[in-house]
């Protein structure tokens, strides 16, 4: 059984065409539900996303408090739904193995956090296509990726973007992950990630670059956090 590192064949096809227009694209896919009192529609700047559904809103309960003194607020989430692109069901995929035909083996979605949108989060509820081998001793399968989710984190690339620049800004992890509406954990890694890359040589992050100067002193202190339990230490040059 085949592993699915390698793409199926794709047969080109002349069916496979994209919407001219953004009112194209929402008379073809919504009719008029999307565009009733309380919505916008705007560019997402995904192109291989496609909603198919109208906007679904829910609440949440978020703590921005500390463990003595809990803040909790409600916050809205907007869930989009749609499917890749990448996929189209009038083209013929073969396998890279053996050339059979493949046909559809059912569809799998999973979520992503994507960029908060006036103050409420939002998310992409991303529906992928399966696709196996008609071969059966073959039992080549393949799912389709999305180009647009960040490396090893469950968000957009474009997120991924904004809580760069957001850490640009000085902000604390714990007030971007409030912001953009991710776990703290996933702020620090993108933090760590982006350190790595501007002060040591490869992206490993094991060699740091050679600073252009040496400080003369360095100052050290260490101050008691709000919470009373954990300390933190300031190093200045």
């Amino acid at each position: 059984m085949h592993n699915t590192t390698f793409p199926p064949i794709e047969q080109v096809s002349l069916f496979h065409q994209q919407a001219s227009s953004l009112d194209e694209a929402i008379s073809t896919t919504y009719g008029n539900e999307l565009v009733n009192d309380g919505y916008l529609v705007i560019k997402s700047g995904i192109s291989s996303f496609r909603q198919t559904e109208a906007p679904k809103v829910h609440k949440i309960i978020k703590d921005f408090g500390t463990r003595t003194k809990p803040r909790k607020v409600e916050k809205e989430v907007i869930r989009f739904e749609g499917t890749l692109t990448s996929y189209n069901s009038n083209i013929e995929y073969y396998c890279p193995y053996c050339g059979a035909p493949l046909h559809g083996n059912g569809d799998v979605s999973f979520t992503l956090s994507h960029i908060p949108f006036g103050g409420s989060y939002t998310k992409l509820v991303v529906n992928r296509h399966r696709l196996r081998c008609k071969n059966d001793k073959c039992g080549y399968t393949y799912t389709c990726k999305p180009d647009f989710k960040a490396e090893n984190h469950l968000i957009t690339k474009q997120l991924e973007t904004f809580i760069r620049d957001l850490l640009l800004q000085r902000l604390t992890l714990k007030e971007v992950a409030r912001i953009a509406g991710v776990n703290e954990s996933t702020v620090k890694d993108i933090d760590k990630k982006r350190l790595q890359e501007k002060l040591t040589v490869n992206v490993e992050g094991k060699e740091l670059i050679k600073p252009d100067y040496k400080a003369n002193f360095i100052g050290i202190d260490e101050f008691l956090l709000h919470d009373g339990r954990r300390y933190a230490t300031i190093i200045m040059k």
